[in-house]
């Protein structure tokens, strides 16, 4: 899909520390600090997508491997999280 075809940006190959989410607490905090740190950055939607998987943890990372392949086409799919 397109998410996986977005270019990474240039100095970007090692993203800033975007902190964890384990899925015990609301993900409204976790989720924001991420748009914070990225909108910064003036990351796209689509690496969005790519790097929040690498913030999960425990209950969220299960959550998120459960999801059907490719069920996530853009940044604000991130409301499948209140279901």
């Amino acid at each position: 899909r397109g998410i996986m075809r977005a270019p990474i940006p240039a100095g970007f190959e090692r993203p800033p520390p975007l902190g964890t989410y384990d899925g015990q607490t609301v993900p409204d905090e976790h989720i924001h600090n991420i748009n914070v740190i990225l909108d910064f950055r003036m990351v796209s939607g689509a690496i969005r997508c790519r790097l929040f998987p690498t913030t999960l943890r425990k209950e969220a990372m299960a959550w998120y491997q459960s999801l059907a392949p490719q069920s996530v086409s853009s940044w604000n799919v991130t409301t499948i999280f209140y279901n």
